[in-house]
């Protein structure tokens, strides 16, 4: 695929296996980031043909998240480009119309990341901003970074919490979550990568708090290059596999 042995098994591992929304969608990334093009178009049509009635791409039964289909936008879109499938273009508007207007979110916007709780996750950030600033609405990927960063970044660490209650005001879950700073940091940078017609003041303040949070990271960093599961957490700081968080996330 690749030409690189390492990559390709991986690669090999990753299109085997069953995914969520979310990890069809970061694949579609990968593969795109990696120029293979073929492949994403089939990455593409599996989101497609999983897309919820509502317009969630990449939709597996039971599957309570609100935004993580639009993980799968991006691909989706390439595939519209490149394929001339009407159906891709069609579920992108859909997804688009779902995000925009239809899903779940607090009194200014910000986006719930289930659709059974009233919770702002840290993880919205990936899910939902690249693809907004793809598509040409910059505004609201910027009012996605403005909304989440109120709730969940704490300016005293520069690292955001994994969880925010918006019915009690106060975080669900307020520890960094290593994890959960690394979609804030990736989402921002992917959004700013697809989308070069920012407005130049916003681009270059959202890529600073980009590298507040990336620098905050680095402070935790071990000396094997591994992150902790929770960022400023002294007992699990050595560990060289960290727990992960992915068997409670939805």
């Amino acid at each position: 695929m690749t030409g690189d042995a390492t990559t390709d098994r991986v690669l090999a591992a990753l299109l085997a296996m069953q995914r969520q929304s979310w990890e069809q969608g970061v694949t579609g990334h990968a593969l795109l980031d990696l120029g293979l093009g073929e492949l994403a178009v089939l990455v593409a049509d599996a989101a497609v043909t999983r897309q919820h009635p509502e317009g969630r791409l990449g939709d597996v039964s039971g599957e309570a998240g609100a935004v993580n289909g639009a993980a799968c936008g991006e691909v989706v879109r390439y595939a519209a480009t490149t394929d001339g499938d009407p159906r891709f273009t069609a579920a992108l508007d859909a997804q688009l119309d779902w995000l925009v207007t239809r899903a779940p979110r607090a009194a200014d916007g910000t986006l719930f990341h289930l659709l059974d709780s009233r919770q702002v996750w840290a993880d919205t950030v990936y899910m939902v901003v690249p693809l907004l600033a793809l598509v040409g609405r910059t505004d609201l990927a910027a009012g996605q970074v403005d909304g989440h960063r109120r709730r969940l970044f704490d300016p005293r660490t520069g690292l955001y919490a994994a969880r925010w209650d918006e019915d009690r005001g106060e975080p669900d879950q307020p520890q960094p979550w290593g994890t959960g700073n690394g979609w804030v940091v990736a989402g921002i940078a992917r959004a700013l990568r697809l989308a070069p017609d920012w407005p130049a003041g916003l681009r270059a303040e959202l890529a600073g708090h980009a590298r507040t949070v990336l620098d905050a990271c680095l402070a935790y960093r071990a000396d094997d290059g591994l992150f902790p599961d929770v960022l400023d957490d002294p007992a699990r700081s050595a560990r060289r596999t960290p727990p992960s968080c992915s068997g409670t996330r939805r």
